[in-house]
């Protein structure tokens, strides 16, 4: 058809200049391209295709994404403007950009976004592990660790007329928007999930089945292959890569269950009962129906849908006794795999790192991990038994270590892996040491601190700018806590309390900082932040390939955050009276600095770049004007060059400062973050609000907080216990919605 045209369209000129450096061209391009046709026609299909850019961009808060559109496009003489006829969703998504908060990033622009973030990629963007090595789960086996790194390129909706899809042209918008990425990236590998992106029309009349499998060929035939074995197909950008080697018949698919399936009675029953009774009712219903059923008999081996045995179903919904009862009459089940290809044991550590890693609110799913303290005994006895532990194999180091997800054998406490030991003592020996340094001057070492001194209380922080002694101490409790590591040993109080004692320190200033309201875990938590900070997948590691060659790896190697808060240092500083206090003052006081920085950020931010928006605009407007008057020839051609030269060099200009007022953007507090925020000051207030009654139970004599012993409330005037306990049991702090969480409301705690 002629005039038939492609155009990849950069939705974000800004970004697209950013991500694509290019020099002012000279006066002679403008002449050059005064006698060139921007579309070229194509002798054998009058296909031609053009790269534009419009400052039309859907997603201008998210700095690592691009939005990357390909459209069909059809100029004849019943429509000389042209008419759109086919359309393709891209986005270019700078990982590495948001590789510290991968999840909660990819969460917030669209659903696609989310899917692929969660179905594929673990909290850091990195492939998950099952899709690398699990035997049935790697799918072909030509996905591993070159997946964890690189730009993504996740490909959306694809669709065309029916008119024009019988053209054979769906390739050429995929291949046109593939070219436009291998010009602004390196190396990315390009996602697409074929079950959203059914190339035919509703009108067709084909089958949901039948497109699917439709959808899956025409992605197979561009090179796409299944990575492992989710919906998800990738295209990786290397040429050398594994995926355009592999045929497509070779692909993996996922095979089909050729189990035989439970009664649809028995089902229902069965599953009403895991979903609303006890351990013992699921364990009274399988004596009822597998009773008297031997091993051998084929009753033990019917599945549900998903291809899930009993057992399956039993490990999943955590019931302990019904595993065992089973296990003791059908022991092969443990062996038996599920549609998805999971053994009992697979199936119930995928749930229980789901358990760990994620809540689903609504349509927002939360990245909880840090907030992670370890599953119930139920769950535990689930894992000893399919594990097969038994007799004096279930020591408390095996129930710790399960308890909190060690897949190393190694971890001390349960929770603490070897190569997390070897971060923390390597921070706590640096910052031993740059605490030592200009320690005299009090100010100075304070404020060139404050990063690393932010757990304290701000009167500790004020107490450390006068006393020399309680600034060594902080020195010198890194050195206790790199101590106690090193003697493979938990760094929370008791223990780094024993180092201490055995140091035999004088003069004691260990104990002068923790007598004035320093703390053992505050210090612990400062290092645990700045280990998590310095991680090889969060920041800059100073541990080499060397230092950590010899130690094996483990699910809890980086998993900072949840070993520091929820382990070390649940709350605040032992030692000082008014801890939880300290807790929501520091919350409320952090939490307020970032609302009031949010708005001055977002309205700096939307008038520049409004302003700079409106500039661009103009002058790409006089710019066209200027191009067209040297090509009609009706002005001077010298003078206007020079004129459209400085016109573009004023355009870059006002583009950096986009880019600046955009940065801005970057350290704007989100409504989210606000919300977590505020959720942590509602979990910490409550705390302080038991401990308040425990206070006043324990001291019969006290008619209010201020009679309370050890107590000082004079520092802040602003607690009522009545307001306080009246806002705690506001049912509509209990649940706020995400997406209109005012960060105005904060200011009710001030």
């Amino acid at each position: 058809m002629k005039g038939l045209k492609i155009e990849v369209l950069l939705r974000s000129a800004s970004k697209a200049s950013r991500n694509d450096p290019r020099q002012t061209p000279p006066p002679e391009y403008y002449l050059r391209r005064m006698n060139e046709d921007i579309s070229t026609d194509s002798s054998s299909d009058s296909m031609s295709s053009a790269s534009n850019f419009s400052e039309d961009d859907p997603f201008p808060e998210f700095e690592w994404l691009e939005q990357i559109d390909g459209v069909f496009i059809n100029q004849d003489d019943e429509n000389p403007e042209g008419m759109q006829v086919g359309y393709c969703d891209g986005k270019l998504i700078r990982r590495e950009d948001i590789r510290e908060k991968f999840w909660f990033a990819m969460e917030q622009p669209t659903e696609g976004t989310r899917a692929a973030a969660f179905d594929l990629f673990d909290r850091y963007g990195r492939l998950k592990p099952d899709f690398k090595d699990h035997p049935v789960k790697k799918g072909s086996g030509i996905w591993g660790s070159e997946l964890d790194d690189g730009d993504i390129f996740l490909i959306g909706s694809l669709e065309i007329d029916e008119a024009y899809s019988r053209l054979g042209q769906r390739p050429t918008l995929v291949e046109a928007m593939l070219d436009k990425v291998r010009g602004k990236t390196s190396s990315f590998v390009a996602i697409v999930r074929p079950e959203d992106n059914l190339p035919l029309c509703k009108s067709s009349g084909s089958s949901k089945s039948t497109q699917r499998s439709i959808s899956k060929l025409f992605w197979r035939s561009l090179g796409f292959r299944r990575i492992g074995s989710s919906s998800w197909f990738g295209l990786a950008s290397d040429p050398e890569h594994p995926c355009h080697s592999l045929a497509i018949e070779s692909d993996y698919e996922v095979p089909k269950m050729d189990s035989i399936t439970l009664d649809a009675d028995i089902e229902q029953k069965m599953k009403a009962i895991l979903e609303s009774g006890s351990d013992e009712d699921f364990v009274n219903f399988l004596s009822h129906v597998w009773g008297d059923t031997l091993e051998q008999d084929p009753q033990w081996t019917e599945t549900d849908a998903s291809g899930n045995s009993v057992m399956h179903l039993a490990a999943t919904n955590i019931k302990p006794h019904s595993v065992q009862w089973i296990l003791s009459r059908a022991e092969s089940l443990l062996h038996r795999r599920n549609a998805q290809g999971e053994t009992p044991l697979e199936a119930l550590l995928v749930c229980l790192e789901n358990i760990r890693t994620i809540r689903h609110s609504n349509a927002l799913t939360e990245d909880i991990s840090d907030h992670f303290t370890g599953f119930d005994d139920t769950a535990v006895n689930c894992l000893i038994l399919l594990k097969g532990c038994t007799g004096t194999e279930v020591v408390n180091a095996t129930r710790q270590r399960l308890k909190y997800g060690c897949t190393c054998g190694q971890c001390m406490s349960g929770f603490m892996s070897p190569r997390m030991r070897l971060a923390l003592e390597c921070q706590a020996d640096i910052w031993s040491d740059f605490l030592r340094e200009e320690i005299e001057d009090g100010e100075y070492w304070v404020a060139d601190n404050e990063s690393f001194l932010d757990w304290l209380p701000h009167r500790v922080k004020e107490n450390l700018k006068t006393n020399s002694s309680m600034r060594t101490g902080v020195m010198n409790l890194c050195n206790h806590i790199a101590t106690c590591l090193r003697e493979l040993e938990i760094p929370n109080g008791p223990n780094v309390e024993k180092v201490l004692r055995d140091a035999s320190e004088w003069p004691p200033a260990s104990m002068n900082f923790l007598q004035r309201g320093g703390s053992i875990s505050a210090v612990a938590s400062m290092l645990f932040q700045r280990a998590m900070e310095s991680d090889e997948l969060t920041g800059d590691s100073l541990l080499g390939e060397e230092e950590t060659r010899h130690l094996v790896k483990c699910r809890n190697d980086h998993e900072f955050g949840f070993a520091g808060t929820s382990r070390i240092a649940p709350n605040a500083a032992p030692g000082s009276n008014d801890k939880h206090f300290d807790i929501i003052h520091a919350h409320c006081r952090v939490s307020l600095e970032n609302a009031e920085t949010n708005r001055q950020l977002t309205r700096r931010f939307n008038q520049t770049r409004r302003q700079a928006t409106a500039n661009v605009q103009r002058l790409t407007k006089e710019n066209t004007e200027l191009a067209m008057q040297i090509r009609q020839g009706q002005s001077d051609i010298e003078t206007k060059s020079k004129e459209i030269q400085r016109l573009n060099e004023e355009v870059i200009r006002l583009e950096k400062l986009l880019d600046a007022a955009t940065s801005d953007a970057r350290n704007v507090v989100s409504r989210t973050e606000l919300h977590h925020t505020f959720l942590d000051i509602h979990a910490a207030a409550k705390s302080f609000m038991d401990y308040l009654r425990t206070k006043m139970n324990e001291n019969e004599n006290a008619q209010n907080l201020n009679e309370l012993p050890g107590l000082e409330m004079t520092d802040h005037p602003w607690i009522n216990t009545a307001e306080f306990e009246d806002m705690l049991n506001d049912p509509s702090l209990e649940e706020m919605p995400s997406n209109t969480f005012p960060a105005e409301a904060l200011s009710d705690l001030k």
